[in-house]
């Protein structure tokens, strides 16, 4: 082996690391981030050297042998690693009401979208409790692989979502699972393998977590209310993949 190359393999995996962490502490409040040495400067020049890096080894013909994937450690001590890495589930569906529209893709594509870097760590919390109860990954629902869009009809649409200021997860996560039941009774979920005949479908709850289970299928719903659509002053434009949370008020 050359002995750049050799060097680059060795050294790169801390680069790495040291990236990832700078990325994570960007996503900090200004008061958090004060606490640390961070600094966008250093995370750009410490891309570019990642990305020289990678080219020099490509020209000597050497290839830099894959990075597992890590998360960034938690902000607080509440969380737990609980979300899609976790997830044996075959399809996801996000129900973004606010943007009309269900969002289907194969589970395995969001964790490929989160493992490409691309995309920063963000928090989220519960009403009524003074500390991030989430952590996940906005990723615009276009860069998932695989993801469709489907409008949800009116009529289930007025029958099923729960109002912007329902704070309860348990009762959103039970609306959005009803809205996908209502759309697979007329066939709008285009999973081939899913059985439409919604009776052999169980429904699962486990924390704040819904799902369709039948024998041939397991399929994650997730009410993410103000998710999908572009991205405007009412919806986001993103998916919420989440990584971590906790279940303060021990919604089920």
């Amino acid at each position: 082996m050359n002995h750049k190359a050799h060097n680059i393999k060795r050294a790169a995996p801390f680069l790495r690391s040291a990236i990832d962490a700078q990325r994570h502490l960007l996503t900090l409040a200004e008061k958090e981030r004060a606490l640390f040495n961070c600094d966008s400067d250093m995370l750009n020049a410490w891309e570019s050297r990642m990305k020289a890096w990678l080219t020099q080894v490509e020209d000597i013909g050497e290839a830099i042998e894959d990075i597992p994937f890590m998360l960034p450690p938690p902000t607080n001590h509440h969380l737990v690693e609980h979300g899609i890495f976790q997830d044996e589930s075959d399809y996801r569906i996000h129900v973004c009401f606010l943007a009309q529209c269900v969002y289907i893709f194969p589970t395995k594509s969001g964790m490929r979208a989160i493992e490409t870097g691309h995309y920063s760590l963000r928090t989220a919390g519960q009403k009524g409790v003074d500390y991030v109860t989430s952590e996940g990954y906005p990723v615009p629902w276009r860069k998932i692989e695989g993801c469709r869009e489907i409008e949800i009809p009116f009529p289930i649409l007025h029958s099923t979502d729960p109002g912007k200021n329902e704070s309860n997860t348990s009762s959103k996560g039970r609306a959005a699972a009803e809205c996908v039941k209502a759309m697979m009774r007329q066939g709008l979920i285009p999973i081939k393998q899913a059985v439409l005949d919604v009776d052999d479908f169980d429904m699962q709850v486990a924390g704040t977590d819904i799902k369709l289970v039948s024998k041939e299928l397991d399929i994650q719903i997730k009410c993410d209310y103000r998710g999908g659509g572009h991205r405007t002053g009412i919806t986001t434009g993103n998916l919420y993949l989440e990584v971590r949370e906790s279940n303060p008020l021990k919604m089920y």
